[in-house]
């Protein structure tokens, strides 16, 4: 579950943090904003503009510095209805985490604004592998494209003055396994060799 209701569940007394989601996929996708194509056509310089400035917050976020003041920020009712010393938590990684230990994990979460186009290889992936998507419709480069805006991101990246990767894929790292996007039937006949279907 997202950060930020765990450690309210340590907050409240009702629950404790067994491990982070970054060790089961350090930098996995999270939060994201989607336009569909048709609304994209339509309004091409609003959807450029809040790409740009959700960018442009992440390079700020992204800064330990700022993460308290962000707390305080997105805290009350009409953000993340949540007490400020919870999200204070959990993006500055000095927390409790409901078994009697005070951690400090200074990465605990990351603002990478940058659409791998791996994510989507990952996730049609699982697809394939649970029977949810028949293998031959996965297309995984095709779908990539279409949904991970990876040249215009950078590009913005760029024009918020950050240095965006270069590639569009790389090999995510999980807890108990690495994927290769660039083969990832290899990696579905594994994992159902380990695991089953």
């Amino acid at each position: 579950m997202p950060d930020n209701v765990g450690q309210r569940a340590v907050f409240n007394k009702v629950g404790y943090i067994l491990m982070l989601s970054k060790d089961l996929w350090q930098g996995h996708p999270c939060c994201a904003f989607a336009a569909s194509q048709r609304w994209i056509s339509a309004h091409p310089n609003t959807f450029r503009a809040v790409n740009k400035a959700i960018i442009d917050g992440c390079g700020y976020s992204r800064n330990a510095i700022n993460r308290s003041v962000i707390a305080k920020a997105i805290a009350p009712r009409e953000f993340l209805n949540a007490p400020e010393p919870v999200i204070n938590a959990v993006l500055t990684g000095r927390f409790e985490d409901g078994q009697g230990n005070t951690l400090n994990v200074r990465d605990r979460i990351d603002f990478d604004p940058y659409p791998w186009k791996s994510f989507a290889h990952w996730i049609n992936s699982q697809m394939v592998r649970w029977n949810l998507l028949p293998a031959q419709q996965a297309r995984y480069r095709e779908i990539a494209d279409q949904v991970f805006l990876t040249s215009l991101a950078r590009t913005l990246a760029r024009e918020t003055g950050q240095t965006p990767p270069t590639q569009e894929l790389r090999t995510e790292r999980l807890k108990f396994d690495t994927f290769n996007p660039q083969n990832p039937a290899a990696y579905i006949a594994e994992q159902r060799r380990r695991f089953g279907v």
